[in-house]
């Protein structure tokens, strides 16, 4: 009997240090979250995000998956933009600590494959803590 809590307590420990590891990214500016669906780029405002998000790869180093962009072109300004949809490739690397959050991705890439919602059709920016 007791070495099948022995056993089980390790299973158990080990379980909870996978999750624990799992390197994660910011789904919102504020909670991390492992393969999320919905990624917001644009902190401030809201007006940049990846929606659908599909993960065809996920390690502790890189993830790579597609979704797409939604981007508001703030025209006349960003109130009264509309928001626009582009298909878009997702890099998330650079692997990093943050205090109190763990173990996240530090710099998100997207690709735009066809049309992209400025001239620009490879993004990359820095991923903060949240």
């Amino acid at each position: 009997m007791a070495a099948c809590v022995v056993a089980c307590l390790a299973l158990a420990g080990a379980q909870a240090t996978g999750a624990a590891t799992r390197t994660r990214v910011p789904r919102d500016c504020v909670h991390e979250a492992f393969k999320p669906r919905k990624i917001v780029i644009a902190c401030g405002d809201g007006n940049l995000f990846l929606s659908g998000m599909r993960w065809s790869s996920w390690s502790s180093t890189v993830a790579r998956g597609s979704g797409t962009a939604n981007a508001n072109d703030c025209t006349p300004n960003c109130a009264a933009g509309h928001f626009h949809t582009y298909p878009a490739r997702v890099k998330l690397s650079r692997p990093g600590t943050c205090p109190h959050h763990g173990r996240q991705f530090m710099t998100l890439t997207i690709t735009y494959p066809h049309a992209a919602p400025t001239r620009l059709h490879h993004y990359s920016t820095p991923i903060v803590c949240p």
